[in-house]
């Protein structure tokens, strides 16, 4: 038997353990165009630890039951380290 073929929209996806014989296609598109500059120590440091403590009660679950590996991002010689931590907030530090 052939493989049967799903359409995905971006909302949307088959595990292929729960449907075997099934293959996606990535409907999802990306604009070529040019895109703001993002700051990294601005992000970094202020935009996503603000954006972890707001909504720190959705992400909270997630991340205690998948409890990451430490992920450090280097850019332009500076580093920050984001890890799970049990007694932030929002369990990411």
């Amino acid at each position: 038997m052939g493989a049967v073929c799903a359409v995905l929209g971006p909302d949307a996806s088959i595990s292929s353990a729960r449907y075997p014989g099934v293959v996606s296609v990535d409907l999802r598109t990306r604009r070529d165009e040019p895109r703001p500059t993002v700051d990294p120590d601005l992000f970094l440091a202020r935009a996503l630890p603000d954006a972890l403590a707001e909504h720190a009660e959705l992400i909270r679950p997630g991340v205690d039951w998948i409890r990451p590996k430490p992920l450090t991002i280097e850019v332009a010689g500076m580093q920050w380290t984001l890890e799970h931590v049990p007694d932030a907030p929002h369990g990411i530090s």
